[in-house]
């Protein structure tokens, strides 16, 4: 058993799949991370709401919270990597959670799964303003980048 397990972990570091399988970790804690914010700014905006303050639900408020999702999303997803690959990492998150969030509601707003739309120019408009959802999440998801490439290893001049 043992010197089966030295082996695979010898093959491990030859072919780097250790670091693929923190990298599809990152994905799904990533995943989960965005998805435990979303839960906390849903909550936080309907008390906002249930407290009299109907505008903080829309605008900029709004856009503040999905801010946070994105970064929670890419902040704790690239702790799963290794401290040299981080800022690599948060930036394949960054592309990965936009893309799914960016293809999902292109999906909705088509309707592709209920009744398909027929594409013509309101439905492609309408496309376009449900993407703009997207860029709160990029800019969170950006912060965290920035955060991880100022943070990361500087090489030794040695």
């Amino acid at each position: 058993m043992t010197v089966g397990h030295d082996l695979l972990k010898a093959v491990q570091r030859r072919t780097g799949t250790a670091l693929f399988d923190r990298y599809i970790a990152a994905v799904i804690v990533g995943f989960f991370a965005s998805i435990a914010a979303l839960t906390g700014v849903l909550d936080f905006s309907i008390l906002f709401e249930s407290a009299g303050y109907p505008d903080l639900s829309d605008g900029i408020f709004k856009w503040g919270l999905l801010i946070v999702v994105g970064f929670a999303g890419v902040f704790a997803g690239s702790f799963c990597l290794p401290r040299k690959n981080r800022w690599i990492g948060s930036i394949v998150l960054l592309v990965l959670g936009v893309g799914f969030v960016s293809f999902w509601l292109v999906v909705v707003s088509f309707g592709l799964f209920i009744h398909p739309a027929p594409i013509n120019s309101a439905s492609l408009l309408q496309a376009f303003q449900s993407l703009i959802t997207a860029l709160p999440l990029a800019m969170g998801s950006t912060i965290a980048v920035v955060i991880h490439f100022l943070l990361r290893p500087k090489p030794s001049s040695s």
